[in-house]
């Protein structure tokens, strides 16, 4: 039975129209309160306008009206936000197509690599079949189980990974409504701008696994072509290069989240030294070494050195709990950039 191409096959089946009616969902849930929202903050742009409270000029409140006109077409209808994510993700999948026409493959997307996945664990059954049956049959029972349990975790891990992506995916795009009425706000604007990243970093999904699939396919099958006939095989050795390729394919199908976490989140890893450098600014304030002494004769302190030697004049318990927290941060941010690299 193909395990893999089932996996895949019932999600896209489950999932062909959970997003459009998530969408709806949400919508017609959502759609009142995004209303009223709107109705407040046009009625307090206006007055704003009138009386200047908060100065805005013509220039904003024509961008206020345009993302008001944004807001309108694309997060109360399906058909027009469904257009813009199928041209940015129909773009990835093109990419992703691309990625394996030149390693020489002839397809693309989740079924096509859940049918060589099966392919491929179909002739590795039967590689391990042919070799065990050439030793005695207790060492071929005990590479059989081996080997069963092998392959069932890479059919396991291979229709996960191509799963989780679609899954995640439509959740993301049900989700849009009401994280598209959030950047109406200022104070809600972080939620728009999470979930746009997000949902990116799903779409990055085809492109990572055309890259990293297609290889481990390309190896494995190149893998078998050199090892020959395995009637011939007599001995144990000639299972190491098979036991080498399928964990080598494990390998390439766990790497699959961390690339695209690695390719979606690099912006954020950058902030981990500023964090760093920050945090120990002001426990070389807090501590007043020498050479804070130094820079503060001449006007030359950090912005973090000034407020750790700000905070030294302070209560003793103030002192400690920013010595703690200093310290704190510093440990965090440290972890942060191990696991970053």
């Amino acid at each position: 039975m193909s395990i893999v191409s089932w996996m895949v096959g019932t999600a896209d089946g489950f999932l062909a129209d959970a997003a459009e009616s998530q969408f709806g969902a949400v919508a017609s849930n959502t759609g009142t309160i995004v209303l009223l929202m709107v109705t407040l903050s046009l009625i307090g742009v206006c007055i704003n306008m009138a009386f200047q409270f908060r100065s805005m000029d013509g220039a904003s409140f024509f961008w206020y009206l345009i993302k008001l006109t944004l807001i309108g077409l694309f997060a109360f209808n399906w058909a027009n936000f469904n257009a813009v994510a199928n041209a940015v993700i129909g773009g990835l999948d093109y990419v992703a197509g691309a990625l394996i026409s030149s390693v020489g493959g002839g397809g693309a997307g989740a079924t096509y690599f859940a049918a060589e996945f099966d392919d491929l664990i179909t002739e590795f059954s039967q590689y391990l079949n042919a070799i065990g049956n050439n030793l005695n049959w207790m060492t071929g029972a005990i590479l059989g189980g081996i080997g069963l349990v092998l392959l069932s975790l890479l059919g396991f891990m291979t229709g996960i990974v191509l799963i989780f992506a679609k899954m995640m995916l439509t959740l993301m795009l049900g989700l849009a409504p009401i994280m598209i009425a959030l950047s109406l706000f200022d104070a809600t604007k972080d939620f728009f701008h999470r979930w746009v990243s997000t949902t990116i970093s799903y779409a990055f999904y085809p492109i990572v696994i055309a890259a990293m699939f297609s290889t481990v396919v390309g190896m494995a099958n190149s893998l078998l072509a050199q090892l020959g006939d395995p009637n011939s095989a007599t001995n144990i050795g000639s299972l190491v290069p098979f036991f080498v390729m399928v964990f080598l394919a494990k390998g390439f199908v766990a790497a699959t989240p961390l690339i695209v976490r690695g390719i979606s989140g690099n912006l954020m890893v950058a902030a981990a030294p500023a964090i760093v450098s920050g945090s120990a600014g002001v426990l070389r304030g807090l501590v007043n070494t020498s050479g804070v002494q130094g820079r503060a004769r001449i006007g030359a302190l950090t912005t973090g050195e000034a407020i750790g030697r700000g905070t030294v004049q302070a209560p003793a318990a103030v002192r400690s709990a920013a010595a703690t927290a200093s310290a704190q941060v510093i440990r965090m941010a440290e972890r942060a950039k191990r696991l970053g690299r």
